[in-house]
């Protein structure tokens, strides 16, 4: 299956969150070694909006369910970086005549 592209910027305010992977080792006399679990030990996870009409809301959904949670997709965040990143949840809705939303939430992965 060919890498899908998330098409669309979310809506402004999508927030970042990072949590650095790391492995530590706790002595008996409070001595605390710690150090990076691996060379990608820090992925993103956006919390992201999309609002849009029907044209625009539709290929977003198709790339999110042809990816099914499993496959990642490329997608350029707020900051400009292209990315590989997988959604395992998404909130589909129509807000008004016309005018649908997408709320999920994107996590970085680093695949082969």
């Amino acid at each position: 299956m060919a890498t899908q592209v998330f098409p669309g910027r979310p809506n402004l305010g999508a927030p970042q969150k990072k949590k650095p992977r790391i492995n530590s080792v706790r002595f008996g006399d409070g001595y605390e070694l710690r150090s990076q679990d691996g060379i990608n030990a820090s992925p993103a996870t956006w919390a992201v909006t999309f609002t849009g009409n029907w044209a625009e809301h539709q290929p977003r959904i198709a790339v999110l369910e042809a990816c099914g949670g499993v496959q990642y997709f490329r997608w350029t965040d707020p900051r400009g970086r292209t990315a590989n990143f997988i959604c395992r949840e998404w909130e589909d809705r129509q807000v008004e005549f016309g005018v649908y939303e997408i709320t999920a939430e994107f996590e970085e992965v680093f695949d082969l």
